[in-house]
């Protein structure tokens, strides 16, 4: 029994040896066996025809006629499936050699891209130079080990709550770097320059979160010396944006395991709410907004609309569906995605912008596209000082009250957001009137408390609970917008 077994076993190898050296797919086949992804395009009339798409299937692009997609282990049935409507393609991060940085200045000139120790080098520096600005959070580390680090800056030494918290992470998907390159730009200059005019109005009143790289084992794939060979996925092959908790598809829509990088990602922004973020991204250059899950519409829709038009007009060269700025499920449907994530369940706002159509831009290029970003990403920054900021407290001891914030007739689809154990909240909306209800355990609800918003200004207010008194509220407006429009920093 056991030579028969063998002889089994034996056979079986070969014919797995066969499909992969012989048959006519082999180098598609080939490739996801020995690099675990694939990049592939399907004609748009052939995907309408297809089975079912794979449970958390990655698409890469979309283009007038065709779907990219990276396909993993995991989708070789349906790559067996329709191998006469796949074509196989070079991976994005294959396409050229990237220039590689000998030295830190090199990094934060945008000449060059980091090396693994050299990204590391990058943040040390970061907080040793600017010790009571920034600090550097381990966020956690990867399926390989490696630590998933986040720049904290910090000027009114704010504790966790008290202030608005501002959270930019950048290449969930490893092969998309344009954004790590800026995340490293974007933290020296707020501290390089925290003592000019504009950007201490930026720094003031926020904690501002900055994780360059999420994703670094797809980063770093091949080699901790070179981004060549990067990949989209993490080094388990599980694409991170796909492997989220969603809205409409559950704990686990990709049908797999929470991943390393994302369990830690997760404690991280629930122990750090963050109230405006955004996620970075390349193979499009547009800024998209929740949702991606479904078609409903956010309760503050026109406030995202409002936002994304700014970033996108100041940037200038984002002009993909209108004029650079697209609802989420208007592009495609994505599920177990960061940005739903963060909005539905964390009751934050959160975006996700496309930077390049190249995911991995030459070297050269990266001045080029940090110079068309800086003011986008300032002006991102600054409207998280704007909207409604409010504290709530008890009206007999004075001390914070952790409340539920809603506006009712508007709210929907977890829009509502609460106040902090010391007592603040942040609720950022479109100019005009609107009527708060702010509600908390044991307390007399308030409701109908009147606030005014301006586009630019912050409305902020003191809402008082007592289970036996009238509600007191107030409201003022302060902080006008000294700027027209968008403003500039000359450097």
């Amino acid at each position: 029994m056991k030579g028969r077994l063998l002889v089994f076993l034996l056979i079986l190898c070969c014919v797995d040896a066969d499909l992969y050296s012989q048959n006519p797919v082999d180098p598609m086949l080939r490739q996801l066996k020995t690099r675990g992804e694939v990049y592939v395009s399907m004609r748009k009339s052939s995907l309408k025809a297809a089975a079912a798409l794979p449970r958390g299937v990655s698409i890469g692009r979309i283009s007038d006629d065709s779907v990219f997609f990276y396909f993993h282990p995991s989708d070789t049935a349906f790559i067996l499936a329709h191998l006469d409507e796949l074509t196989l393609l070079t991976a994005p991060s294959k396409l050229s050699v990237p220039v590689m940085a000998d030295t830190i200045s090199q990094v934060l000139n945008g000449t060059a891209y980091p090396t693994w120790d050299q990204y590391l080098a990058v943040m040390q520096y970061f907080r040793d130079n600017w010790p009571q600005l920034c600090t550097i959070d381990t966020i956690g580390r990867s399926s390989r080990g490696k630590l998933i680090l986040c720049a904290v800056i910090n000027k009114g030494s704010y504790k966790n709550g008290e202030v608005p918290d501002v959270f930019f992470s950048s290449s969930i998907h490893g092969d998309e770097v344009t954004g790590y390159s800026l995340m490293l730009r974007l933290i020296d200059y707020l501290l390089v320059h925290n003592d000019d005019t504009e950007t201490d109005k930026v720094l003031q009143n926020k904690i501002i979160r900055i994780n360059p790289l999420s994703n670094p084992d797809g980063t770093y794939y091949e080699s901790d010396t070179s981004l060549f060979g990067a990949i989209r996925a993490n080094a388990r092959l599980t694409d991170l944006n796909r492997n989220y908790p969603d809205p409409q598809n559950g704990g686990h829509p990709d049908g797999k395991d929470r991943q390393a990088e994302n369990v830690a990602m997760m404690n991280y922004m629930q122990t750090h709410p963050p109230n405006m973020s955004a996620n970075f991204h390349a193979g499009a250059q547009v800024f998209n907004y929740p949702f991606d899950t479904w078609p409903y519409l956010h309760a503050d829709d026109d406030w995202f609309r409002f936002i994304g038009r700014e970033y996108a007009d100041t940037a200038t060269y984002l002009t993909d569906f209108n004029q650079g700025v697209t609802n989420g499920f208007d592009w495609y449907e994505v599920n177990g995605g960061r940005q739903d994530y963060v909005t539905y369940f964390l009751h934050g706002r959160e975006v996700t912008i496309e930077l390049s159509y190249n995911k991995m831009p030459p070297a050269k290029e990266l001045n080029t596209f940090w110079n068309m970003n800086r003011r986008s990403l300032l002006n991102y920054i600054r409207q998280a000082g704007y909207g409604i900021q409010g504290h709530v407290e008890d009206a007999v001891s004075g001390k914070p009250v952790e409340a539920t914030i809603t506006i009712p007739d508007h709210d929907k689809l977890h829009s509502e957001v609460y106040s902090s154990s010391s007592g603040e909240f942040f609720r950022y909306l479109r100019q005009g009137t609107y009527s708060l209800s702010v509600t908390a355990g044991g307390y007399k609800p308030a409701d109908s408390v009147r606030v005014i918003v301006d586009d630019y200004y912050r409305s902020t207010i003191v809402v008082t609970l007592d289970p036996e008194t009238d509600v007191k509220t107030y409201s003022a407006q302060v902080e006008p917008n000294p700027f027209t429009g968008y403003f500039d920093i000359v450097v």
